[in-house]
């Protein structure tokens, strides 16, 4: 009897014990809430407000859709196109890079900056796109001249300085009538007809040679012989005329016995009498005034004036005149 009541008492234990271990288990902790939702996106700046705050050209068209985030990019972008209408050079030149600014003064020395400039009609951002916040991008730009449109690319990074610097890209090899044009995705399809040119934004060796044979030869001798004047103002050895041709040669794309050929034409006009036209001593006194900065020569833009005069037989007050307008 003693033994069977142990025995209920263990069997009872085992039970109860059995009960105990299979206590149920408490439910699970609720999930953790989800993470919360990115931050929307910065939206693009309003473009109108943009061109409105800046006054900016009538002649730029800048659509909404292409707006960067970035203000000062946008407004960089508006400021390159505007110095392009208004053929301001050296606006140009304090964004551009060196190599850009390298061939802005081949242009301006052959006059091809004044012939590009004066006939745009207008210009339309067709392209923008950005790196990063305050960190560029690039930008194409149709430019449109009469009867014709273009393409020029460019990417944008942020300058030394502050501000943003421009430097040449390709473009498509393409003109079309209208520079609306280029912003239509039909344009083809609804009859619309391309013609390739050889738009790379730089212009190529032969394209230039043949552009020099159209340029007076004087500016060539004016620009050589304006060179030694200026070297011996300041006291230094007078560079060989057939060293100063070779970088002539070299700057302007042409070969060295096409600057020789035209050098020997200018020296002869000028014994002749004849004298340089305005836009090219606008653009010989600018370059030669960016190279002297450029190397920290003591000499102004008031005495490369002075320099000119003398060695053309021109009044400083009419070489003067035709360095600031273009016009004599």
């Amino acid at each position: 009897m003693q033994t069977r009541l142990k025995l209920s008492s263990s069997l009872t234990g085992a039970v109860i014990a059995a009960l105990v271990g299979c206590k149920k288990e408490p439910p699970p902790p609720p999930p953790p809430p989800p993470p919360p939702p990115p931050p929307k996106a910065p939206d693009p700046v309003d473009i109108q407000s943009v061109l409105s705050e800046m006054d900016a050209d009538a002649r730029i068209t800048f659509p909404q859709e292409v707006a960067p985030i970035d203000a000062e990019l946008a407004k960089s972008v508006v400021d390159f196109a505007e110095a392009f209408l208004s053929g301001d050079d050296s606006e140009v030149r304090g964004m551009l890079d060196l190599a850009g600014q390298s061939v802005l003064d081949r242009l301006l020395i052959t006059g091809g900056w004044y012939d590009a400039t004066d006939e745009l009609e207008a210009v339309r951002v067709l392209e923008l796109r950005e790196s990063g916040s305050g960190q560029g991008g690039s930008v194409v730009y149709a430019l449109q001249t009469p009867g014709s449109a273009y393409t020029l690319a460019w990417s944008i990074e942020p300058g030394p300085g502050g501000g943003f610097v421009f430097s040449a890209e390709g473009s498509d090899s393409e003109e079309r009538p209208r520079a609306s044009d280029f912003a239509d995705p039909n344009y083809e399809a609804t009859g619309g007809s391309s013609n390739e040119t050889a738009s790379t934004g730089m212009p190529a060796a032969g394209d230039m040679s043949a552009a020099m044979a159209s340029v007076d030869p004087m500016l060539i001798y004016m620009t050589v012989e304006l060179n030694a004047r200026i070297q011996q103002d300041l006291g230094l050895p007078v560079a060989d005329r057939g060293l100063v041709l070779s970088g002539v040669a070299g700057s302007t794309g042409i070969p060295v016995t096409q600057a020789q050929s035209m050098y020997d034409q200018g020296k002869a006009k000028a014994d002749d009498g004849a004298q340089l036209a305005a836009p090219y001593v606008s653009g010989l006194i600018l370059s030669m005034t960016t190279i002297a900065e450029s190397q920290n020569l003591n000499i102004d833009r008031e005495r490369i004036i002075e320099l000119y005069a003398e060695l053309s037989g021109q009044s400083v007050d009419d070489v003067r005149s035709m360095a600031d307008t273009g016009a004599g």
